[in-house]
Parts: structure tokens; sequence; C-alpha cells
């Protein structure tokens, strides 16, 4: 589960897990750039920072600005 459904979960009041990792101050995670003809993400890069910095190699990305896996979003 991921730091995004762990949020909603906790929000919700759904689940207390006993135990949460921070990843976050693991820096290779939240690397992005290019690698020859590739996009490399990392799971901890900031979806903000990845609009502002690749939307123009990844459109579809910048579409995607307010839509969010949890909870689904509306395809209208």
């Amino acid at each position: 589960m991921g730091g995004t459904d762990v949020m909603v979960e906790l929000n919700f009041d759904r689940r207390r897990p006993g135990t949460l990792l921070d990843l976050s101050r693991i820096p290779e995670l939240a690397q992005r750039g290019t690698d020859g003809g590739y996009l490399r993400l990392g799971a901890g890069a900031a979806y903000t920072e990845l609009v502002e910095h690749l939307a123009d190699r990844a459109p579809a990305l910048a579409r995607g600005r307010g839509c969010s896996p949890t909870p689904p979003c509306s395809s209208g």
C-alpha cells in the first residue's frame, strides 16, 4: 500500500497500521529525468514536480492533473 492509500485509510479511520515506514529521506526515490529515450520516475517523485519538469515530454502526465487513483477519479 502506498502513501496516498495509507492517508485515505487513516483519514477515513478505516485502518491504523502499527508501523509506518518513512521513505522520504531516500533521495534516489525522488529522482526524475530522462535516460536515453526513456523517462525515469522515482517512486517518491512529487507529481507536481513531474508535471512541471516533464510535461512537455509526457503530455498524458499533465492531462492527469487533479485525478488521483485513490479515490477513483471521474472520467466525465
